[in-house]
């Protein structure tokens, strides 16, 4: 998964928050989903944190 792009990430998590509050699956299918949901939210999770390790980077250069 880590191949799709961020925003395609965080709308792959609102579908599947959709299939699970919506009880559209079966448990062995929503077990599968829960898992690749968390999965997704650790990857924007780090690619946020690292964004904003950029960001940080890049203003302390230009204050110095």
């Amino acid at each position: 998964m880590s191949e799709l792009k961020f925003e395609d990430k965080i709308k792959k998590i609102e579908e599947i928050a959709d299939k699970l509050d919506n009880n559209e699956i079966g448990i062995d299918e929503l077990l599968k989903q829960y898992e690749d949901g968390i999965k997704l939210v650790e990857e924007c999770r780090k690619y946020l944190d690292e964004a904003e390790q950029k960001i940080t980077d890049l203003s302390n250069r230009e204050s110095n």
